[in-house]
């Protein structure tokens, strides 16, 4: 989804509210996993290569930060679909820049 004309000022704010507020490694959690569907804490630990993911997708799901588990043992977990789209919006802003060749 691309966000454009007062809709971009809105994205802008959501974005600085949800996502800049949070610590550096729960943001990093959250854009390096928001291109996907669905993600549980083994393969959040792997794309974030550190450990402790699915007890941050815990707490965030607890504290409603648009996180929901997708299964009964709370293992699996979703973004809310308007976020997710924030945070693909915001994703290449956040990526390292690529070394020149």
């Amino acid at each position: 989804m691309e966000f454009s004309g007062s809709y971009r000022t809105v994205a802008e704010y959501l974005i600085a509210e949800m996502l800049e507020r949070q610590p550096a490694d729960v943001q990093q959690l959250l854009l390096r996993t928001c291109l996907l569907d669905r993600v549980n804490g083994e393969l959040a630990d792997l794309l974030t290569g550190r450990p402790g993911s699915e007890r941050t997708f815990l707490e965030l799901e607890d504290a409603n930060a648009f996180v929901v588990s997708l299964n009964a043992e709370r293992t699996w977990f979703r973004y809310h679909h308007l976020f997710a789209d924030l945070l693909r919006t915001a994703w290449p802003r956040h990526q390292p820049p690529r070394p020149l060749e």
